[in-house]
Protein backbone atom coordinates (compact mmCIF):
# COMPACT_ATOMS: atom_id res chain seq x y z
CA UNK A 1 0.00 0.00 0.00
CA UNK A 2 2.55 2.13 0.56
CA UNK A 3 4.70 1.49 -2.55
CA UNK A 4 1.26 1.92 -4.53
CA UNK A 5 0.61 5.41 -2.64
CA UNK A 6 4.34 6.90 -3.28
CA UNK A 7 3.80 5.89 -6.88
CA UNK A 8 0.97 8.01 -7.02
CA UNK A 9 2.40 10.94 -5.44
CA UNK A 10 5.23 11.01 -7.29
CA UNK A 11 3.15 10.40 -10.48
CA UNK A 12 0.66 13.39 -9.27
CA UNK A 13 4.05 15.66 -9.00
CA UNK A 14 5.41 15.15 -12.41
CA UNK A 15 2.23 16.18 -13.96
CA UNK A 16 1.61 19.11 -11.73
CA UNK A 17 5.28 20.26 -12.04
CA UNK A 18 6.00 22.77 -14.70
CA UNK A 19 9.10 21.95 -17.81
CA UNK A 20 11.88 24.00 -17.03
CA UNK A 21 11.51 27.50 -19.09
CA UNK A 22 13.71 27.88 -21.91
CA UNK A 23 16.40 30.87 -21.32
CA UNK A 24 15.78 34.07 -23.59
CA UNK A 25 17.72 33.90 -26.53
CA UNK A 26 18.63 37.60 -26.06
CA UNK A 27 19.83 36.86 -22.66
CA UNK A 28 22.40 33.94 -24.14
CA UNK A 29 23.03 36.61 -26.50
CA UNK A 30 24.03 39.00 -23.68
CA UNK A 31 26.35 36.70 -21.91
CA UNK A 32 27.65 35.54 -24.78
CA UNK A 33 28.75 39.23 -25.53
CA UNK A 34 30.24 39.55 -21.91
CA UNK A 35 32.49 37.33 -22.62
CA UNK A 36 33.83 37.72 -26.29
CA UNK A 37 34.28 41.84 -25.18
CA UNK A 38 36.30 40.50 -22.52
CA UNK A 39 38.10 37.97 -24.57
CA UNK A 40 38.88 40.82 -27.08
CA UNK A 41 40.10 43.26 -24.26
CA UNK A 42 42.52 40.44 -22.86
CA UNK A 43 43.99 39.58 -26.27
CA UNK A 44 43.25 35.52 -25.80
CA UNK A 45 42.29 34.52 -29.43
CA UNK A 46 41.29 31.20 -28.65
CA UNK A 47 38.72 32.51 -26.08
CA UNK A 48 37.38 35.21 -28.59
CA UNK A 49 37.02 32.15 -31.47
CA UNK A 50 35.36 29.90 -29.02
CA UNK A 51 32.77 32.71 -27.84
CA UNK A 52 32.69 33.98 -31.79
CA UNK A 53 31.53 30.06 -32.68
CA UNK A 54 28.75 30.11 -30.31
CA UNK A 55 27.10 32.49 -31.54
CA UNK A 56 27.42 31.88 -34.88
CA UNK A 57 25.85 28.53 -34.11
CA UNK A 58 22.89 30.27 -31.55
CA UNK A 59 22.60 32.87 -34.10
CA UNK A 60 21.94 30.09 -37.28
CA UNK A 61 19.66 27.92 -35.30
CA UNK A 62 17.27 31.00 -34.34
CA UNK A 63 18.08 33.67 -37.20
CA UNK A 64 14.12 35.04 -37.89
CA UNK A 65 13.67 35.00 -34.05
CA UNK A 66 17.07 37.12 -33.42
CA UNK A 67 16.13 39.11 -36.98
CA UNK A 68 12.90 40.17 -35.41
CA UNK A 69 14.51 41.31 -32.24
CA UNK A 70 15.83 44.29 -34.13
CA UNK A 71 11.96 45.61 -34.51
CA UNK A 72 11.81 44.67 -30.24
CA UNK A 73 10.39 47.65 -27.98
CA UNK A 74 13.28 46.89 -25.78
CA UNK A 75 16.80 48.61 -26.88
CA UNK A 76 18.38 45.81 -24.93
CA UNK A 77 16.99 43.10 -27.30
CA UNK A 78 17.80 45.60 -30.20
CA UNK A 79 21.26 45.64 -29.34
CA UNK A 80 21.69 42.00 -28.94
CA UNK A 81 20.02 41.16 -31.99
CA UNK A 82 22.22 43.49 -33.88
CA UNK A 83 25.49 42.17 -32.42
CA UNK A 84 24.27 38.66 -33.04
CA UNK A 85 23.44 39.16 -36.66
CA UNK A 86 26.81 40.07 -37.13
CA UNK A 87 27.93 36.29 -36.75
CA UNK A 88 25.59 34.81 -38.92
CA UNK A 89 26.85 36.26 -42.39
CA UNK A 90 23.36 36.17 -43.37
CA UNK A 91 22.64 38.10 -46.85
CA UNK A 92 18.78 38.44 -45.26
CA UNK A 93 20.80 40.65 -42.22
CA UNK A 94 21.98 43.46 -44.69
CA UNK A 95 19.71 45.62 -45.37
CA UNK A 96 17.34 45.11 -41.45
CA UNK A 97 21.06 46.28 -39.87
CA UNK A 98 21.60 48.99 -42.38
CA UNK A 99 18.22 50.12 -41.52
CA UNK A 100 19.45 50.08 -38.03
CA UNK A 101 22.20 52.42 -38.45
CA UNK A 102 19.85 55.29 -38.59
CA UNK A 103 18.73 54.63 -35.17
CA UNK A 104 18.37 57.37 -32.49
CA UNK A 105 20.22 55.14 -30.05
CA UNK A 106 23.53 55.59 -30.45
CA UNK A 107 24.62 52.21 -28.85
CA UNK A 108 22.04 50.16 -31.42
CA UNK A 109 24.04 52.34 -34.66
CA UNK A 110 26.85 50.93 -33.38
CA UNK A 111 26.34 47.52 -33.03
CA UNK A 112 24.41 47.82 -36.60
CA UNK A 113 27.28 49.60 -38.44
CA UNK A 114 29.67 46.63 -36.73
CA UNK A 115 27.94 43.90 -37.74
CA UNK A 116 27.20 44.92 -41.42
CA UNK A 117 30.58 45.22 -41.88
CA UNK A 118 31.17 41.46 -40.05
CA UNK A 119 28.73 40.09 -42.47
CA UNK A 120 31.90 40.02 -45.24
CA UNK A 121 29.24 41.07 -48.30
CA UNK A 122 31.43 42.85 -51.07
CA UNK A 123 28.04 44.34 -52.09
CA UNK A 124 27.14 45.97 -48.46
CA UNK A 125 25.75 49.11 -48.58
CA UNK A 126 28.73 51.61 -47.49
CA UNK A 127 26.15 54.44 -46.84
CA UNK A 128 25.91 53.34 -43.42
CA UNK A 129 29.49 53.75 -42.61
CA UNK A 130 30.20 57.41 -44.36
CA UNK A 131 27.83 59.04 -42.16
CA UNK A 132 28.47 57.02 -38.96
CA UNK A 133 32.26 57.79 -39.45
CA UNK A 134 31.43 61.11 -38.60
CA UNK A 135 28.53 60.31 -36.21
CA UNK A 136 29.23 62.54 -32.83
CA UNK A 137 29.19 59.82 -30.72
CA UNK A 138 33.43 58.00 -30.51
CA UNK A 139 31.64 54.29 -29.92
CA UNK A 140 30.20 55.14 -33.16
CA UNK A 141 32.60 56.19 -35.31
CA UNK A 142 34.64 53.20 -33.62
CA UNK A 143 32.44 51.15 -34.66
CA UNK A 144 32.12 52.01 -37.80
CA UNK A 145 35.80 51.77 -38.69
CA UNK A 146 35.67 48.32 -37.23
CA UNK A 147 33.23 47.29 -39.27
CA UNK A 148 34.69 48.37 -42.26
CA UNK A 149 38.27 46.14 -41.14
CA UNK A 150 35.94 43.42 -42.42
CA UNK A 151 35.25 44.75 -45.58
CA UNK A 152 38.15 46.60 -46.30
CA UNK A 153 40.35 43.91 -48.45
CA UNK A 154 37.27 43.84 -50.87
CA UNK A 155 37.88 47.85 -51.51
CA UNK A 156 36.04 50.58 -50.24
CA UNK A 157 34.51 53.33 -52.40
CA UNK A 158 36.31 56.89 -52.73
CA UNK A 159 33.82 58.60 -50.69
CA UNK A 160 34.40 56.17 -47.45
CA UNK A 161 37.42 56.35 -47.70
CA UNK A 162 37.81 60.03 -47.40
CA UNK A 163 35.96 59.77 -44.26
CA UNK A 164 38.58 56.97 -42.87
CA UNK A 165 40.95 59.99 -43.97
CA UNK A 166 39.20 62.42 -41.68
CA UNK A 167 39.61 59.86 -39.10
CA UNK A 168 42.96 60.22 -38.85
CA UNK A 169 42.55 63.28 -37.24
CA UNK A 170 39.89 62.41 -34.57
CA UNK A 171 40.35 63.74 -30.91
CA UNK A 172 40.10 59.76 -29.87
CA UNK A 173 43.21 58.44 -29.86
CA UNK A 174 41.66 54.69 -30.12
CA UNK A 175 40.02 55.90 -32.99
CA UNK A 176 42.67 57.26 -35.28
CA UNK A 177 44.61 53.92 -34.26
CA UNK A 178 41.96 51.81 -35.41
CA UNK A 179 41.55 53.58 -39.24
CA UNK A 180 45.26 53.29 -39.00
CA UNK A 181 44.57 49.75 -38.99
CA UNK A 182 41.83 49.93 -41.84
CA UNK A 183 44.05 51.72 -44.18
CA UNK A 184 46.62 48.71 -43.62
CA UNK A 185 44.24 46.66 -45.15
CA UNK A 186 42.75 48.76 -48.39
CA UNK A 187 46.22 49.04 -49.22
CA UNK A 188 47.11 50.39 -52.42
CA UNK A 189 48.36 54.10 -53.54
CA UNK A 190 45.61 56.06 -51.41
CA UNK A 191 45.81 54.25 -48.51
CA UNK A 192 49.88 54.67 -48.40
CA UNK A 193 49.85 58.41 -49.11
CA UNK A 194 46.89 58.77 -46.10
CA UNK A 195 49.42 56.95 -44.11
CA UNK A 196 52.39 58.81 -44.65
CA UNK A 197 50.29 61.85 -44.27
CA UNK A 198 49.50 61.89 -40.71
CA UNK A 199 49.38 58.64 -38.80
CA UNK A 200 53.52 58.48 -38.84
CA UNK A 201 53.81 61.66 -36.83
CA UNK A 202 51.30 61.47 -35.08
CA UNK A 203 52.00 62.37 -31.34
CA UNK A 204 50.91 59.07 -29.96
CA UNK A 205 53.45 55.86 -29.94
CA UNK A 206 50.54 53.39 -30.60
CA UNK A 207 49.23 55.30 -33.68
CA UNK A 208 53.20 55.71 -35.14
CA UNK A 209 53.90 52.29 -34.38
CA UNK A 210 51.11 51.07 -36.45
CA UNK A 211 51.33 52.72 -39.09
CA UNK A 212 55.14 51.69 -38.95
CA UNK A 213 53.02 48.49 -39.41
CA UNK A 214 51.03 49.54 -42.17
CA UNK A 215 53.33 50.39 -44.21
CA UNK A 216 55.03 47.11 -44.05
CA UNK A 217 52.15 45.79 -44.95
CA UNK A 218 51.53 47.73 -48.27
CA UNK A 219 55.25 47.12 -48.97
CA UNK A 220 55.02 49.01 -52.63
CA UNK A 221 56.31 51.26 -53.82
CA UNK A 222 59.20 50.89 -51.65
CA UNK A 223 60.57 54.51 -52.54
CA UNK A 224 57.93 55.68 -51.06
CA UNK A 225 57.87 53.50 -47.91
CA UNK A 226 61.50 53.16 -47.83
CA UNK A 227 62.34 57.22 -46.53
CA UNK A 228 59.15 56.96 -44.50
CA UNK A 229 60.77 53.61 -42.20
CA UNK A 230 63.96 55.17 -42.01
CA UNK A 231 62.73 58.28 -40.57
CA UNK A 232 61.05 56.44 -37.83
CA UNK A 233 63.64 54.82 -37.09
CA UNK A 234 65.18 57.63 -35.17
CA UNK A 235 61.65 57.41 -32.58
CA UNK A 236 61.69 57.93 -29.11
CA UNK A 237 59.66 55.03 -28.51
CA UNK A 238 61.51 51.95 -28.77
CA UNK A 239 58.45 50.21 -29.55
CA UNK A 240 58.09 52.10 -33.13
CA UNK A 241 61.80 51.87 -33.99
CA UNK A 242 61.41 48.04 -33.79
CA UNK A 243 58.44 47.73 -36.19
CA UNK A 244 60.22 50.43 -38.28
CA UNK A 245 62.83 47.75 -38.76
CA UNK A 246 60.70 45.14 -38.92
CA UNK A 247 59.09 46.55 -41.81
CA UNK A 248 61.91 47.42 -43.39
CA UNK A 249 63.38 43.95 -43.95
CA UNK A 250 59.68 43.01 -44.80
CA UNK A 251 59.25 45.46 -47.76
CA UNK A 252 62.87 44.68 -48.97
CA UNK A 253 62.00 41.11 -49.41
CA UNK A 254 63.65 39.09 -45.91
CA UNK A 255 59.95 38.80 -44.31
CA UNK A 256 57.00 36.58 -45.82
CA UNK A 257 54.49 37.93 -43.10
CA UNK A 258 54.02 40.47 -41.50
CA UNK A 259 52.44 40.43 -37.59
CA UNK A 260 49.37 41.13 -36.09
CA UNK A 261 49.39 45.26 -35.24
CA UNK A 262 49.05 46.48 -31.17
CA UNK A 263 45.83 47.33 -30.33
Amino acid sequence: MTRVLLAILVLFSARCSSPPRERPVFETIADHRARYDEALDSQQTFRVEVEGAALQHLVRERFREILQGLESREPAEQEAAAFALGFSRHRAALDPLAAATASPNPALRAFAVAALGMLGFRDAPMEPFRRLLRDDVRQVRLAALFGLRHLAPSGIPTTVLESVQERLADPVMGIRNEAVLVLAKVGGPAALEMILARPVQDPETLVRRNAARALGAIRRPADRIVPALKRLLADEDPGVVRAAEASLQWVEGSHVDTPPPDR
